[in-house]
């Protein structure tokens, strides 16, 4: 065996440990395979005569105790179905019939029914108390017969399987000896072929570990001393000219090590600074959001009190058309007056109610130019704090300021007018040409005050234009806000991003320092 290669001598131990294992599986299954038909021979064939014998007694035996009870009780019905049990225990005769050769059970079965008829009658008899001593004798000896002769079935039919156990456990013991001896014989074979096998392979792979070792260790100065004259022994020579191509490569891989050390220190240097230089960024990108938001938050107020003012303005429009109405209507009442001086009281009365309603619509101007001067002033104070003191917001609330103005001295002319008017009116007592000279002056006050309150309207017209306006250049200033808002958060958003890209660089830096401080102290482990 000398000339065997190393995968025959590594091979060479299983494979008779194989064959080894397949004689004696071979064995092994001839001997279970006769134990295991044995064992199938008692379970299919002498377990159930033995389990059929033994339901044959029991059944025998409630018969007889459903019998004696019936007749204990003297119940005749209880007698009449103890027919149930006996068609149960001709039944289970059958089917052990049905798998057992033997004539016995057929026997069992016609002692059982003369037995029953027999022992029914007597019963029915004692019920009827007409029954003589020597019938109850005879039902007794037939039990008794039939009796002995299922325990002896059964006692029979034990011994038979005690038998077939006996024959399983003499094959178990024979197949114990048997495989007992094959495997001693096997181990000892075994033993002797695997010291063979180890002083023929195992040596030269444990010189060949002992110098892997010394490499892993970084110990590159030794050789190796067996050469065989099979694959260990080119694996060996392999394993040689291997070690001296790695004594070549510690020296190599030190000048790559230190090349990578300082683009490491340069990577981790410019990370470093462009962090710095991230996180103030985002610093003041964080102060102009928080401003931002402040000017859209100032923005929408702003736009809010403006249409205030635009509210404002239409009822003031409103107020003004109604002023028109009741010149109009004054007008009409004086020309009443000059055309019927009949209906002068009258006219009068209509005159007075028509003064005082533009006397309130005069006081309601008032208080709403008052409330559009406070407005403009408080548009004023909101463009200065957006930053807008030239813009269109500012100019929009000088403008709200002067129509405001106007609208106060306008209402002042109509005070003024009205105040003439009741004076003329009182003065109306007595129809005289001087009162109708004084009447028509009135009317023609009244005219005046009309183009006067036409004037106010115009104004306020114009001051609603101006609040429209005033409103579409806030809104427009709010959604301009809205997206630098917007612009901001997005800047502030994406910078998160950077500053976290910058963290895993800076991580990834880390790791590479380390591999490489970890490369060279494997490096400089090395013995060459």
């Amino acid at each position: 065996m000398t000339g065997l290669g190393f995968k025959q001598k590594v091979l060479l131990l299983p494979a008779v440990a194989t064959a080894t294992l397949l004689v004696m599986g071979a064995t092994d299954l001839a001997l279970g395979a006769r134990a295991i038909t044995l064992l199938q021979e008692l379970e299919t064939e002498r377990v159930p005569i033995v389990t059929s014998s033994r339901d044959l007694q029991e059944q025998l035996e409630r018969l007889q105790r459903a019998l004696q009870d019936a007749v204990a009780a003297e119940d005749l019905e209880a007698i009449a179905e103890t027919a149930k049990l006996r068609d149960a225990f001709l039944a289970r005769a059958a089917e052990a019939a049905s798998g057992d050769d033997r004539s016995p059970p057929r026997a069992v079965s016609a002692e059982f029914r003369a037995y029953y008829a027999h022992a029914r009658a007597a019963a029915e008899q004692l019920v009827a108390r007409r029954t003589a001593p020597q019938v109850l004798e005879e039902t007794v000896a037939r039990y008794r017969a039939l009796r002995d002769e299922l325990a002896a079935r059964t006692a029979a039919d034990r011994r038979r399987l005690a038998e077939g156990f006996q024959e399983v456990r003499r094959l178990q013991r024979l197949r114990a000896f048997v495989m007992g001896g094959l495997t001693l014989a096997a181990v000892a074979f075994l033993a002797w072929l695997a010291a063979w096998v180890g002083r023929s392979v195992a040596r030269p792979v444990l010189e060949l570990a002992r110098a892997a070792q010394r490499v892993a260790a970084g110990d590159l100065s030794h050789g190796l001393g067996v050469h065989p004259q099979d694959e260990l022994g080119e694996l060996a020579r392999s394993f040689e000219v291997m070690v001296e191509k790695l004594r070549v490569v510690p020296a190599s891989l030190l000048g790559s090590v230190e090349e990578l050390s300082a683009a490491v220190g340069a990577v981790a240097s410019a990370s470093g600074t462009q962090g710095a230089l991230l996180e103030k960024q985002q610093a003041g990108l964080a102060r102009s959001r928080t401003t931002a938001e402040r000017i859209h938050r100032e923005s929408e107020e702003t736009s809010r009190r403006a249409e205030a003012v635009l509210k404002m303005a239409g009822q003031v429009e409103a107020f003004g058309d109604a002023a028109q109405l009741a010149a109009r209507d004054t007008l009409t009442g004086l020309s009443d007056i000059g055309e019927e001086v009949r209906a002068m009281t009258d006219g009068i009365g209509r005159l007075t109610a028509h003064t005082q309603l533009v006397r309130e619509l005069v006081l309601a101007m008032k208080r709403l130019g008052a409330e559009a001067t406070e407005l403009a002033l408080s548009v004023s104070v909101e463009a200065a704090r957006a930053g807008a003191s030239e813009g269109p917001l500012s100019g929009s609330a000088r403008q709200l300021h002067e129509v405001a103005a106007r609208l106060v001295q306008a209402s002042g002319r109509v005070t003024k007018a009205l105040g003439e008017v009741d004076a003329v009116v009182a003065s109306v007592g007595a129809l005289s040409d001087g009162h109708k000279r004084r009447m028509e002056k009135g009317l023609e006050q009244i005219r005046t005050s009309g183009e006067s309150l036409r004037e106010i309207t115009a104004v306020v017209q114009k001051s609603g234009r101006a609040a429209r306006a005033i409103v579409a250049s806030v809104t427009e200033q709010g959604q301009a806000i809205a997206e630098i808002t917007k612009d901001v958060v997005e800047i502030d958003r994406a910078m998160g991003e950077a500053l976290r890209s910058k963290r895993s660089a800076e991580r990834a830096a880390e790791s590479l320092k380390r591999a490489t401080n970890s490369i060279a102290g494997v490096v400089q482990s090395f013995r060459v």
